[in-house]
């Protein structure tokens, strides 16, 4: 059995013979960076719901401030899409949280104990961070119950500023803590402490604490695998650095790990392709600064 590198130029079938092992170690890495690029791409999905679920929150005080007179009507026709968009985010984080542990096990060799140490950082973020742990009650109680975004209230006051007043608009969307009360699976102390805080729940800063929550568990499933992530990629260049050795005029964009023989059909292979790995570091370097991102929203008037 042979084993090679194979990309195609324009003299034809370009092969570089390697060896069992680093065929194997090739297709490990490869295998275990595409289950990193698939936990990075759920986790920009994550992101992106979160944006929209913001930014309908910001575009209906915006139609709101502009449409005083029919600010009322205008909510009533938000709140459709207020709830599709909150009711997306809850679900990407569903999907994040169940999908991520199936990648993460994977990624340890299907090492149990490896994985109990991720939901343990799970479990950490309810413990530590109120806003989480009622976030997956409310996702819970959406998907079962009601939709989430029950009361909608709006205000509005002249603010002054040196010699200018503004009027300042505000719009709380919020779900009754009563309502949650009415679930009786519910653990009644939650409810209690809920009602220590309010009557209700401010959906737009719980948001912002679930998200604050899902990413201090990406950021350490990252710093988990940093070391190992870097040892892939380099197994991977390898296999560009043997073609720049043998072929040094030539840059292949992709590059193929061949078992069988040298022929295009009597081999098995599996195909590199570097844009895959583009668009993880891309990933990585967009979702990459979320640390105190709550300190850095602020409310335009």
């Amino acid at each position: 059995m042979k084993y090679f590198i194979q990309t195609f130029s324009n003299d034809g079938w370009l092969n570089i013979d390697i060896s069992k092992e680093l065929y194997n170690e090739i297709l490990s890495s490869l295998s275990s960076l595409q289950e990193l690029k698939r936990i990075e791409e759920k986790f920009d999905l994550v992101i992106e719901n979160y944006i929209e679920t913001e930014d309908s929150f910001s575009e209906l005080t915006l139609r709101s401030m502009l449409h005083s007179n029919t600010a009322i009507d205008n909510i009533n026709q938000s709140r459709s899409v207020l709830n599709r968009r909150l009711m997306n985010y809850l679900s990407s984080v569903k999907s994040y949280i169940d999908q991520t542990k199936k990648n993460f096990l994977k990624l340890a060799s299907g090492d149990r104990e490896k994985l109990a140490l991720l939901n343990s950082v799970f479990e950490q973020q309810a413990e530590e961070n109120f806003e989480y742990k009622i976030m997956e009650l409310i996702r819970n109680f959406s998907q079962h119950n009601d939709f989430p975004v029950q009361n909608i209230s709006l205000s509005w006051r002249m603010r002054k500023e040196k010699d200018k007043e503004r009027q300042q608009t505000e719009i709380k969307i919020s779900l009754p803590v009563s309502v949650l009360d009415e679930d009786t699976r519910i653990d009644k102390k939650l409810i209690k402490e809920l009602n220590s805080k309010g009557d209700s729940i401010d959906l737009r800063e719980y948001s912002r604490g679930y998200l604050a929550g899902i990413w201090n568990v990406h950021k350490w499933i990252r710093a988990y695998f940093s070391e190992d992530s870097v040892k892939w990629h380099r197994c991977l260049e390898s296999c560009n650095k043997l073609f720049s050795l043998e072929y040094p005029d030539f840059f292949p964009e992709r590059i193929s790990v061949c078992k069988g023989s040298d022929l295009e059909k009597e081999c098995e292979k599996v195909s590199l392709y570097k844009d895959s790995f583009d668009y993880m570091r891309f990933l990585i370097k967009k979702n990459n600064y979320l640390d105190n991102f709550r300190a850095r929203i602020f409310t335009s008037y």
